[in-house]
Parts: structure tokens; C-alpha cells; sequence
């Protein structure tokens, strides 16, 4: 089938007796025309358009110019119409091919006849089914003719198909004689191509000089081009059984006398094959092998897969021609490149010089298409320009300097702190690139191998800068064009945008961020894996994210790992490269570290663990960026008045010790506002230290001896690491066994403190948490939970209360997940969280009784005792003290008195008791304080004292003192219900 537009010449109708038709009298012809030819006329040109047009579609002249049919056709036609047009019509009319949908649809515009009916006629109906759609499965085109025989030959070799390509242009048109001396002899198309570069435009690239050859040599007779694409993303499932249905001869009978394209790629990997994609190609092929003496088929497959092309070619019941990628052909992959260059400099009688060199390395650097030939002009336009403008010689030779040596990205790879795995892989790749480069000089098959890689770790650790250098050393090799680093975050990823995507990072790196927020949108996974598959020659894709979350992403498509060449684990810093790190960035900016300074940088991080938000190398930075605020302000306040520049300058130039700190510690701020000229500032010295805040504690004198003995082993073990000496971490998990509120809570909270102030840990925060933190509500939420709060509470005390509460009456329950999870979290993490597990002590010892592993990984057992009367008292007047209150002599013998009552009770709850009776005291003295204010008499106050007041009231406008306002008294003290069951105020 062949389309075709007829046009009237405007002012020959015009002046014609054409007689306007009705739509009843223009009804399309077929069978009138001897089945040969559709011939119908616009109905909207039935008016005033110009020109007038006719839509023909002819079906039975194939290899002949067919515009002198298309003529006859339509003035039969028009006689048939009765238009009332003269003999000279067949001179006024012009004749060109259209796309063939644009012909169908002006066709049935008529009225006369359904659509549906029309097109049963023509055999048309699957054909305008599958074309009529924006799905991109089905597009029409045409073939450019304005090329020759030179053009074309000189474009296929500076095509990547090289002479490959070249080579089948040649013999097209040799065959063109043959097929001019006897058209009819040749009514069949004598081989079938497959064309490597499915998706890519080096694959259109070559297709199209293919087609102009083709047209131009006379094997094709039409300039138009169906396209069939099966890689196209809209392939789902709706729209493929649509196609697929529509896949018959009466299709296929459409396609005679054009040619037809069909583009369709695959893994390599059978496991990967979408089998209904396949299916429906084969079928599409079963069905063209009945015509293809009358369809010119180009089948165009992904590069490199070389066992898909060969079962697609048994497919073809015909000579199939297989048109490759030249290997090493482009002059930027060529070794003996220069060798031709100095070759063409002989022949022209030109002496070679060093620029000459310098030029081709410019230009194989930049992944130049140019030809030798044309980099042997370019250099000798340079050379001329500069005899005639010497002036501008130097600029001419910085032009001329190659960008490999002004910048090498596999050097400052090698500078990176650690990341020896990544760079030694990284250099693995290059030579396995230059070894292919080898084997095309050699004449061998290359071993094409993928680039797409994973990045799993956790922020900071330096994905972002070893894809920036990934990408420039894969320029600097010729494998990508341009080499930049093109970010994006996988939740800004759809199946709309994927295309659009590559587009942009054509030619470089393409790094997907957290691509893990992928997973569960499997359209948009399948997209963004054909993007990996059909752009792989000039694309590179690092999908990037935490190690667990990028495994789960690989599970959720098959077709992932199967592209994915390499995997990098990126690990998290020891702290000797932060500290590395943190030296480094001073020397960028030319700022030196005094010893004390190293010491402060050391204990900043030499934590053994730290908050994912902090993010390793991200953290030394932000460290680093505040310590030069703080060195800032420092000398600010030092120097505001001083006109010494030269001190000032020498001091710019030195981070010292009290430099290093974080502006987001309240600490740092409160220093820095104490500032005054001449002073550097220092820690206020009325704060406590957490070592002191803890042996100031009341009573627990064994309980104190045990931790301190602990903490100070952990603090001599880092002094060892941090003189050079190997020093095991040892974990510090502790299980503290007593009644309520003998201080485990407020002990733990002081460790966390003690284990930050002496490095021992980097982020010192306290995780309070009991069952309903832990315990998922539904299955399979448990150990992510558990998971999730070991993660945020990295370089922390997580500290478990009532930790028996996890047991649950039956096995294999969500209590006993959380446990096994525990322990293994525990395990993992034992340099980076310390977990401190609380309550009564028979409970506790039967909960770490229930799980082996709990007994083996917690070796520290505190038991708290309860306090004494004496230590109960001590308690009351520091609490009290810390609201405010003063306490009158009669209150500790009130006090206890009633405590040592309470104590007998069942569950005493030691200082919590003592905190219910203070806020129970606070409210009585309270309603006291308002009676006196109010001048009323207090049912606790005897007459002696009730006479003083109302004699205070009378004499002063302030009827109570200060120190009454503030002062708590026995009779405040009282006991009426049991003190368990009295609510908590909640009073800080």
C-alpha cells in the first residue's frame, strides 16, 4: 500500500468548469478502478480551500515511479464524478506521497460510508487500529532524499558502523544498474537487513544513510518508512494485546512496496525475556516471511547482543545482511590514529610537528567524530593562522594542550581518603577498556563488558564524588562523550520523564539518588531498565542508596542485575580518615592545625558510631565549616579594635583548639556570647562535668565504683587507639536490676554524657524506650522497627525499661522477634550503640534467661539498692533546692517519719516517692500561702501563729515575706491515702 496526495492547480480549477459536487455524488471508488487504486476527494475542500486535493492509495504497481498511474487514476475518477474538468486536467495536476494515516483519515471524512466500512474495502482496518494511537508503538516517516552516492558513502564512514556500513552502500547502488535495465525482473527486494543500535540515535543514524541509499538506487520505490517499535515504554499490558491481536496479514499486506522498520532489543540473560514482547514479534516475522518479496525489512536489535541477532536472522526466511558497529573506528578510539595522520601529512608533502599530536590528543579527548583527514586540515588551518597572527601564538598552543594533562581525574581518585576497593575496581574497568582497544588493533573481537553500577553505603562516604571522577576517567578513555554528572533523585523518576532523562545525560553519567524510593513503582523500574539497556554504548547509570534498601531494589525487577556490571559497597570512615579528611580541607583553604586542635578534631570523631544524618564525610565538614565560624568570631572580638593585619592574618591561618566545635551545640553558643576583647573563651567552670554530675549522685557509692571503673577502661582503651596502639573496642551493654526509682534512669542518661565528653562515643543522645517502641502491631513490622531505632540511635545510650515486658506468653511471637532482633542489632552495632537494659532484678535476670544471646553480650550486671531513710532525706532537700523551695527544720523529722511507714509498703518506690510526697507538700503549701495572702485563717495554723498574721496583715501592705513564699514546713507534709496510688504532677 502507497499514499499519495493529488493536488489541482489553484487557477486551473478556478477557470475549469468544475462543478462543485455533493457528497452523494463523490463516493470513493475501488471496484470502478479495477481494484488497483483508492482515489477520494477532501470533503472539506469542497469549499473555498485551495487546492483542491485528491487522497489515493494504489496497491498493485510496485518498483515503478507511480506518479504518471496516480494521474490517470485520478482524472478516471473525476470522469466517473462527473467534475466537469477539460483534457488538460492530467497537465494541472501534482502528485506526491503522504503519510498514510493523514490519506485514511481525510478519506473518511465523507460521510457516505462508516469509517469501519471504508476501511474493511481497503483492508485497512488493523492497520488504522494500530497506527490511529499516540502509544509510539506505530510512527510513519519518510526517507530523506536529498543525499548522492558520495554523500552517503562519506556519512556512513564517519558513522559508527564505518565500513560496514559503507560497504553495503557501495553494493546497493552497483545493483542499481540491474534493477534500471529490468524493473520487471526485479519485482522482489533481494536481502533483508538487521542493524545493530535499537533506541540509540548511532542505530537511526545508520538507518537512515541505509534507507537514502536505498531509495536512491531505486530498491525501495517509495520514500515511506513504517516504524514498529516494540522497546517502546507504553508496552504495557492493555496496549500489547491490543497489537497483538492486530497482527495479521491484512497488516502486513499494508506494508508492500515501503520499507519497514522494526526496532526491538532483549537482555541477554533468557530469564530476562519478556515473553509476550517476543511472541509477538515472532509472529510478526512468521507473517512477513508470505511477503517479503514485497516489504524491505530492517530489524533494528541492541548493540552487542550478538545470539539475539543470529536467532532473529533465522527468523528470516530470506538473505538476511548484518550491518555492526565498526569497533575502534571513530578517530578517538583509534591507537594508530596519529600513524594515518602522519601518513596524510607525507602524502601531501607536509612535515608532521608536535601540535599535530597535540591536536588529535585534543580531539580523541573530546570524543571527535572528525575524520583523519579532516583533523589533518583542521591542524593545518591552525598552523597557517598562525604564521599570518604570531601575536596570538601562545593562545594557539593553550588551544593545542591536551585536557588530559591539566587535569587527570584518575590522580585526584587516587588522592580521595581510603576508598582503596573503589579505586583499585575503577582502575580494573580502564584496563579492561584499553585491553579492547588492543584487540581492535590486533584485529580481534572485542569483550564488551557493563558500566552501570551500584553504589550502596551509607551518606557521606563519597558516592557522589567517585561517579564525578568515574565519569571524566570514562571521558578521558573515549567511552563517553562529554563524562558529566548528571544527578537526580529516584522519586523524581516516572515513566513519562525516563526518556527525557537519558536524553539530558546522553554522552555521560547518569546518578540516581536514593533509587531505592523505586521500589513498588514497577512501571517506572521498567522503564528506567530499558533506558540502561538501549543507551548503554553512551549512558553510564549509578543507582545510589543504603547498602539494604539498593538489595531490595535489585529483587524487585529481574532485568536489574543482569545490567548492572559492578557493585561498590562504600563502608563508613574509620576515624583516622575523618581525621584525614578534616586536615585535608584546612590545607585546601591554607589553614594549619595546632596539636591541641588535632586533639579536639580527634575527639570529635573518634566516636564509635555516628547518626546516619550526620553522614561521615558530610559531618567533617560541617565540623570543619563551624570551626572557621568559630575561629571567626574569636578573632572578631580580638581584634576589633587592633589595626595589627599581619598578626591577624598569621592568626587567620591557625585553627586552635577551642576553635573546634559545633555552632548547633547550646554549649558553643552560650561560649561564644561570653566573648570579651583579649580573651579566648573558655568552658564556664560552674557547669559539671558528667563524670561529676554522676559521683555526685546520693548514695549508690557501689554502683558508682562499678560504672566509673568501666567508663575509665573504655577511656585508657581510646587513649591507646589514639597513640597508635591496637585497642579493641570493647561494648559497655549493661543490665541495671533494682526497684523503681533508685536512679537507673538518671545514671544511664549521665553514661550516654560521659561516653560523648570522653569521645567515646560521637553523639551521646539517650533513647528511652519500652515494648511499644519495640513491638510491631503486624507481622513483619517488628524487626524494622527494632531496626530503625538502633539506626537513629547510632553513637547513643538506648536505654530499655521494663525490658521483661517483651515476653510474651507464647513462642515465636512479636515480642520474641523484637528480642532476636535486639540481639542481633546489638551485634552489629556493638561499637556504635550501648544498650542498657532496666528493671526489678528477678524479672530482669528470667528475661536475659530466655534469649542465649542476651546473657552472652551483656557482661556488666549493676544491682541498684534501695535508698536508706537518711540517703531518702539527702534526696527531698536536693529536689527541693532545684525548684526553689527551702525546706524548715521541723520537715526531715515529719519526713521521715512518714517515709519509713511508706517504705514497709509492697513496690516502694524509693525517689519517685519521695518526689510524690514533695509535690503533695508543694500544693499544701500552696493553699496555705493563698489563705494567708486572702487574710483567712488556716485550719493548720494555731492561734499564736494566726494572731502573727493577721498582725502582719495589718501592719504591711505585703503580707508574706520572701522567704514564707518559698518555704515548705512539716505541716505540709501528711499522708492521707497510700502515696503508690496518689498521681504524678509531672513537676520537673
Amino acid at each position: 500500500m502507497r499514499t499519495y496526495i493529488a493536488e489541482v492547480a489553484h487557477q486551473y480549477y478556478m477557470d475549469s468548469d468544475f462543478k462543485r459536487p455533493t457528497a452523494e455524488s463523490v463516493s470513493f471508488l475501488y471496484s470502478e478502478l479495477d481494484k488497483e487504486s483508492f482515489v477520494s476527494v477532501y470533503e472539506s475542500h469542497f469549499g473555498f480551500r485551495s487546492p483542491l486535493s485528491f487522497c489515493v492509495i494504489v496497491y498493485s504497481k510496485p518498483f515503478v515511479d507511480n506518479t504518471e498511474f496516480v494521474k490517470d487514476q485520478v482524472v478516471r475518477a473525476c470522469e466517473i464524478w462527473n467534475l466537469g474538468f477539460d483534457k488538460d486536467l492530467r497537465k494541472n495536476l501534482s502528485v506526491k506521497e503522504s503519510n498514510a494515516m493523514q490519506v485514511l483519515g481525510e478519506a473518511t471524512t465523507q460521510g457516505l460510508n462508516s469509517l469501519r466500512s471504508m476501511l474493511s474495502v481497503v483492508g485497512a482496518n488493523e492497520f488504522y487500529d494500530v497506527f490511529k494511537s499516540s502509544n509510539d508503538f506505530a510512527t510513519e516517516s519518510f526517507i530523506d532524499t536529498a543525499h548522492g552516492k558520495d554523500t552517503l558513502l562519506k556519512d556512513a564512514l564517519q558513522s559508527k558502523f564505518g565500513k560496514n556500513l559503507a560497504k553495503e552502500v557501495q553494493r546497493i547502488y552497483e545493483s542499481a544498474d540491474a534493477v534500471a535495465a529490468d524493473s520487471e525482473k526485479y519485482n522482489h527486494f533481494p536481502v533483508h537487513y538487521i542493524l545493530e543500535g535499537a533506541g540509540s540515535p548511532v542505530g537511526m543514524q545508520g538507518f537512515n544513510v541505509l534507507a537514502s541509499a536505498l531509495q536512491d538506487a531505486g530498491r525501495v520505490p517509495s520514500t515511506h518508512v513504517y516504524k514498529l517499535n516494540f522497546d517502546c515504554p507504553q508496552w504495557d499490558s492493555a496496549y500489547r494485546s491490543e497489537v497483538i491481536e492486530c497482527l495479521n496479514d491484512n497488516l502486513v499486506s499494508c506494508f508492500e512496496d515501503n520499507l519497514l522498520l522494526i526496532q526491538y532489543s532483549e537482555s541477554q540473560n533468557d530469564r530476562d525475556l519478556d515473553l509476550r514482547k517476543y511472541q509477538a514479534l515472532t509472529k510478526l516475522m512468521g507473517l512477513l516471511n508470505n511477503h517479503l518479496d514485497r516489504v524491505q525489512v530492517v530489524l533494528m536489535v541492541a548493540a552487542g547482543n550478538e545470539a539475539n541477532m543470529r536467532r532473529l536472522a533465522d527468523k528470516i526466511q530470506a538473505p538476511v545482511v548484518t550491518i555492526e558497529y565498526e569497533k575502534g573506528l571513530a578517530v578517538w578510539n583509534q591507537t594508530d590514529a596519529y600513524d594515518k595522520l602522519v601518513q596524510v601529512a607525507k602524502r601531501r608533502g607536509v612535515e608532521p610537528s608536535a601540535s599535530m599530536e597535540s591536536l588529535l590528543a585534543k580531539y580523541q579527548f573530546n570524543r571527535s567524530d572528525r575524520t583523519v583527514t579532516q583533523i589533518f586540515d583542521d591542524w593545518q588551518t591552525l598552523s597557517q593562522t598562525q604564521q599570518v597572527y604570531p601575536l596570538y601564538r601562545d593562545a594557539y598552543h593553550t588551544y593545542l594542550k591536551s585536557p588530559i594533562k591539566q587535569a587527570d581525574p584518575m590522580q585526584r581518585l587516587q588522592e580521595l581518603i581510603g576508598l582503596s576497593a573503589q579505586k583499585q575496581l575503577i582502575q580494573d574497568i580502564v584496563l579492561r577498556i584499553r585491553m579492547n582497544r588492543t584487540l581492535v588493533r590486533l584485529g580481534q573481537p572485542t569483550r564488551n563488558f557493563s558500566m552501570h553500577m551500584v553504589f550502596s553505603g551509607n551518606p557521606g562516604t563519597g558516592k557522589t564524588e567517585v561517579a564525578k571522577l568515574y565519569g571524566e576517567i570514562l571521558h578521558r578513555e573515549g567511552v563517553l562523550r562529554e563524562g558529566r554528572l548528571v544527578v537526580i533523585s529516584g522519586s523524581e523518576l516516572s515513566p513519562g520523564n525516563v526518556p527525557k532523562i537519558f536524553e539530558v545525560a546522553r554522552g555521560s553519567v547518569l546518578f540516581v539518588d536514593e533509587a531505592y524510593t523505586l521500589i513498588g513503582y514497577s512501571e517506572t523500574v521498567a522503564a528506567l531498565i530499558a533506558g540502561m539497556e538501549n543507551n548503554r554504548e553512551e549512558t553510564v547509570v549509578i543507582l545510589a542508596g543504603y547498602s539494604r534498601h539498593m538489595e531490595q531494589l535489585l529483587d524487585t525487577n529481574p532485568g536489574f542485575r543482569s545490567r548492572i556490571g559492578f557493585t561498590m559497597k562504600f563502608d563508613d570512615y574509620t576515624t583516622e580518615e575523618l581525621e584525614q579528611i578534616f586536615e585535608l580541607m584546612a590545607k585546601h583553604v591554607q589553614v594549619a592545625l595546632t596539636d591541641e586542635a588535632r586533639t579536639c578534631v580527634r575527639d570529635k570523631l573518634s566516636g564509635a558510631g555516628r547518626r546516619g544524618d550526620q553522614g561521615n564525610a558530610r559531618f567533617v565538614r560541617k565540623l570543619f565549616e563551624d570551626s572557621l565560624g568559630a575561629q571567626q568570631l574569636r578573632l572578631a572580638h580580638l581584634y576589633a579594635d587592633a589595626r595589627d593585619s599581619l598578626q591577624l592574618k598569621h592568626e587567620l591561618g591557625m585553627l586552635q583548639g577551642c576553635d573546634i566545635v559545633s555552632l548547633a551545640d547550646s554549649d558553643a553558643i552560650a561560649q561564644f556570647g561570653e566573648v570579651f576583647a583579649g580573651q579566648t573563651p573558655k568552658r564556664d567552670t560552674r557547669s559539671q562535668s558528667a563524670r561529676e554530675q554522676l559521683a555526685d549522685l546520693i548514695g549508690l557509692d557501689e554502683v558508682k565504683k562499678i560504672i566509673l571503673d568501666r567508663l575509665t577502661y573504655a577511656k585508657v582503651q581510646k587513649y591507646r587507639r589514639d597513640n597508635g596502639f591496637e585497642s579493641d573496642y570493647l561494648p559497655i551493654h549493661m543490665a541495671f536490676l533494682g526497684n523503681p526509682g533508685t536512679g537507673k534512669t538518671e545514671v544511664a542518661r549521665l553514661i550516654g554524657k560521659i561516653l560523648k565528653d570522653e569521645g567515646i562515643l560521637s553523639v551521646g543522645d539517650f533513647y528511652e524506650c519500652g515494648r511499644a517502641d519495640l513491638v510491631g502491631t503486624v507481622v513483619g513490622s517488628t524487626a524494622p522497627k527494632v531496626q530503625a531505632l538502633f539506626e537513629k540511635a547510632r553513637g547513643s545510650v538506648i536505654f530499655i525499661d521494663e525490658a521483661y515486658s517483651l515476653i510474651d506468653d507464647r513462642s515465636h511471637s512479636f515480642g520474641d522477634e523484637a528480642i532476636n532482633t535486639i540481639v542481633q542489632c546489638m551485634e552489629n552495632m556493638r561499637n556504635d550503640v550501648v544498650v542498657i537494659f532496666a528493671g526489678y532484678e528477678q524479672e530482669i535476670l528470667d528475661f536475659m534467661s530466655c534469649n542465649p544471646g542476651l546473657a552472652s553480650r551483656i557482661k556488666t550486671q549493676i544491682r541498684f539498692p534501695d535508698y536508706s531513710i537518711d540517703e531518702l532525706g539527702q534526696i527531698l532537700n536536693l529536689m527541693a533546692c532545684e525548684l526553689g523551695f527551702t525546706l524548715a527544720d521541723d520537715v526531715l523529722l515529719r519526713f521521715e517519719k512518714q517515709i519509713a511507714a511508706v517504705a514497709q509498703l509492697p513496690n516502694f518506690g524509693n525517689a519517685r516517692v519521695v518526689r510524690t510526697m514533695l509535690e503533695d507538700a508543694m500544693v499544701a503549701q500552696a493553699v496555705r500561702v493563698n489563705a494567708v495572702l486572702a487574710g483567712t485563717a488556716v485550719q493548720d495554723v494555731g492561734s499564736a501563729e494566726a494572731a502573727e498574721t493577721a498582725e502582719k496583715i495589718n501592719s504591711t501592705k505585703k503580707p508574706i515575706d520572701d522567704k514564707q513564699l518559698m518555704e515548705l514546713r512539716g505541716c505540709d507534709f501528711k499522708i492521707d491515702i497510700p502515696l503508690a496510688s496518689k498521681p504524678f504532677m509531672g513537676f520537673a
